[in-house]
């Protein structure tokens, strides 16, 4: 029958035991690790992007009305992007 069809398939991809929703689950895992490291990667080319920078050095940096950075903070969940701005 069909899973009998699908467990051929499995074999053939070297899948055998994974059930579909797993494998879509670690197929979107991948992808979108990938492009986050793509993005991480066009964000470090940037002037306003300046990684883990302290926020004492923050204030330095943004001195002019309008100015703006983009930094990265180690929260509790992982990495991800914070904006700063003097208005």
């Amino acid at each position: 029958g069909i899973m009998d069809q699908y467990q051929r398939l499995l074999l053939c991809e070297g899948r055998q035991g994974e059930r579909p929703e797993q494998n879509r689950r670690a197929e979107m895992a991948r992808f979108v690790d990938e492009e986050a490291e793509r993005i991480m990667a066009d964000l470090e080319n940037e002037s306003w992007y300046h990684g883990a920078l302290p926020f004492e050095d923050v204030i330095c940096l943004i001195t002019e009305s309008g100015d703006f950075l983009l930094r990265s903070l180690e929260a509790q969940g992982g990495r991800g992007p914070v904006v700063g701005r003097l208005l």
